[in-house]
């Protein structure tokens, strides 16, 4: 994603009308958004790579077919991208079920604007900065792999005698040079004959040369350590070697000169440099240990061999205090946890990655671990002391608000039954029989989302609700509301299970609005009737069926599904619960609903 181009998401929401609302927030913010209804329309949409998406925006629940979750699991698993969830659910258990799949963001709706775009914002950075961790750890790798690579180049010129094997005099003049010599540094033997070695070097380890030639000569050594130094090849470019020299003794003892080879390391230093620069530079914290078993092979304790520095900031454990220690030195009150851990990583083979908090440190690290050899294990880490800080408290929040969500609920009843009392009294009053007819209606569709409320509030966790104690009382109040003639009987058959609330209620209008049509038309012209209510469920299938022997409906009426306002309602409802709607207009109307939970 280009920083000049705006973010593109993909809002994944099945309720229409509240994702236009969030489309159109999200959009004044600058944001290009794209929405889908359905888990499985955003899993196509990324597969089949539809739109250029940085970033998706997730409803838990999206009716029938997969959830939230499971959709992001299945994105997750084709491409690497940032998913925040957005839901109304505020149960820990929903929470730690999305953190396990993305750690980039839990969002509840109705937060605000500024909330959600602050965390879109602050995924997109993280996602950022998790892909440019993935780069150094890759450059790390490489650059170790390069170093591998130039000492197995090294090798093999020894071992094929291609180094610089040469001899000078008692004055350090060159008496012979391989035939190599010419391709290491360029220069001909006729060049070498008249060139001091002083020419090649370069100024500054002129100083490192000289002492170890005179070091040879007056007897100091017999045999030089290996010496790295630069010199320039003839085309002008440094490069760096590293030579070994004997001193050469008449039968007298007196000296006669040096003999020695000489080895192009330039490779090799620039891959060290490179490594020594990632090493140094690299924003998590890494340490290089040996594990210590015990005399069963049981690890028991682990020591440190190299640390780089951005472990001393996080730890603020030093080097030089640290390196060749055991942990159990540093830090008595290590966790065993750590110990078996990195155990595992070094004996088994296998890698790990983690979250964990270190009670000897007082920090949370997010920790990824490796075997670079037998006995040995490398960490890679990062300090998320901050986010687990915020993540407590945001869980302590979560519990206050649990507390105000119960309040609110009994202030939501109470202003809808405020509402529900507004609209009878108007009705009551009112002397238009068609306005009438209009706020009774009114008057059902508002007690059936009072009743859900007041079942809601008997949960535990406002989630789900009995069916048949919401349905019954749902009913008894549209037989107050339309004032039947005793004439009129409305018959029950209700099964008792459990029902997701959101479903619930979707269940309350399709019936408040089918019987609140039969009450009206169904039995025009005539002093008696019958109505019939009854659902069920199998498995996960539930058929809901309202009947009468009314009058029926015309044939025109019949094929259309919709003859009114109240019968493109439940069409709707259907749809989005997705179901199917039938209706049987013999010896009365019977409308067919199934749908699954």
């Amino acid at each position: 994603m280009k920083t000049e181009d705006k973010v593109s998401l993909l809002l994944v929401e099945d309720e229409v009308i509240i994702a236009m609302s969030e489309k159109m927030e999200l959009e004044n913010y600058g944001y290009t958004v794209h929405h889908v209804t359905s888990g499985e329309k955003a899993v196509q949409s990324v597969v089949e790579n539809i739109h250029t998406i940085d970033l998706i925006l997730i409803d838990i629940d999206l009716g029938s077919g997969i959830d939230g979750t499971q959709a992001a699991e299945q994105i997750l698993k084709i491409k690497d991208i940032p998913v925040v969830f957005l839901s109304s659910h505020t149960e820990p258990e929903i929470v730690e079920k999305t953190e396990r799949l993305t750690s980039y963001g839990y969002v509840v709706k109705n937060s605000g604007i500024v909330v959600l775009d602050a965390s879109i914002k602050m995924a997109i950075k993280l996602f950022k900065e998790k892909n440019e961790r993935r780069k150094i750890e890759s450059e790390l790798i490489k650059s170790k792999e390069s170093a591998e690579a130039s000492e197995h180049k090294y090798r093999i010129m020894s071992d094929n005698i291609i180094d610089s094997v040469w001899v000078m005099n008692e004055d350090f003049r060159f008496t012979y040079l391989s035939p190599s010599t010419e391709i290491f540094y360029g220069y001909s033997n006729e060049e070498w004959e008249s060139l001091d070695w002083k020419a090649f070097v370069y100024p500054d380890d002129v100083q490192i040369v000289f002492d170890t030639l005179e070091d040879l000569k007056t007897k100091k050594t017999d045999k030089s350590n290996p010496v790295t130094v630069r010199v320039y090849h003839k085309n002008g470019s440094l490069m760096w070697v590293e030579f070994l020299a004997n001193s050469l003794f008449d039968e007298n003892g007196n000296f006669i000169g040096l003999a020695g080879v000489t080895r192009d390391i330039t490779e090799r230093i620039k891959a060290e440099q490179n490594y020594k620069t990632l090493f140094n530079e690299m924003l998590d914290g890494f340490a290089l240990h040996e594990i210590i078993c015990d005399s069963t092979g049981i690890p028991v304790n682990y020591r440190f061999l190299n640390i780089n520095p951005a472990f001393e900031r996080m730890t603020g454990l030093k080097a030089k205090d640290v390196v060749g220690r055991t942990v159990l030195d540093i830090m008595p009150d290590t966790e065993q946890y750590w110990i078996d851990t990195y155990g595992k990583v070094a004996v088994m083979g296998e890698p790990v990655f983690f979250e964990n908090y270190a009670a000897a440190i007082g920090k949370y690290f997010k920790v990824t671990a490796f075997r670079p050899a037998a006995g040995q294990f490398v960490c890679i880490f990062s300090d998320i002391t901050d986010r687990k800080r915020a993540e407590e408290e945001a869980e302590k929040q979560l519990a206050e608000k649990e507390i105000l969500l119960r309040e609110v609920h009994h202030r939501v009843k109470n202003s809808i039954a405020n509402i529900e009392a507004f609209l009878s009294l108007q009705a009551g009053s009112n002397p238009n029989i068609e306005v009438k007819k209009a706020l009774q209606e009114a008057v059902g569709r508002v007690q059936s989302i009072r009743v859900l409320y007041e079942k809601l509030l008997l949960t535990a966790d406002y989630r789900d609700t009995s069916i048949n104690n919401y349905l019954e009382s749902l009913i008894s109040s549209l037989v107050a509301v339309h004032d039947l003639n005793n004439n009129i009987t409305v018959k029950t058959d209700i099964s008792d299970f459990l029902i997701n609330s959101k479903k619930a209620l979707s269940v309350g209008i399709i019936i408040n609005e089918l019987l609140t049509n039969v009450f009206k038309y169904a039995f025009t012209g005539r002093d008696n009737g019958t109505v019939s209510v009854s659902i069920d469920k199998t498995e996960n299938r539930v058929t809901l069926v309202v009947k009468d022997n009314g009058v029926g409906i015309s044939e025109r009426r019949q094929e259309n599904k919709s003859p009114g306002f109240g019968f493109t309602i439940v069409k709707m409802i259907v749809e989005q619960l997705g179901g199917s709607y039938d209706i049987v207009s013999d010896n009365g109307t019977e409308s067919i609903i199934r749908f699954e939970v």
